[in-house]
């Protein structure tokens, strides 16, 4: 099996695209997020429609970091991203 001269490389962008992705999961959970849901219902008896319903939905959620374990995750992720980039950087061209 022949052995392809760039996979160190391939290897490293992979981690550090990984790392990258990671550390924004971890910022995204310091915003708000918002959500919505609708539906619709028809009810039919004996082939005559009964009635129909319809419903909207809207929430919003926020989860204050208030003892900063949110913020130590981004900052631990980013640390993540520095070494993998390093590591990037390590391999011979």
């Amino acid at each position: 099996m022949k052995k392809h001269k760039h996979r160190p490389t391939w290897a490293a962008l992979a981690a550090l695209h990984q790392a990258q992705a990671l550390r924004d999961v971890a910022a995204a959970a310091l915003w708000p997020t918002l959500g919505s849901s609708a539906s619709a219902q028809r009810g039919v008896a004996g082939g005559h429609t009964t009635g129909r319903n319809f419903q909207r939905g809207l929430d919003a959620n926020w989860a204050l970091d208030v003892f900063g374990v949110q913020r130590a995750d981004v900052r631990a992720a980013g640390y993540q991203v520095a070494g993998a980039l390093a590591r990037v950087s390590e391999v011979p061209r």
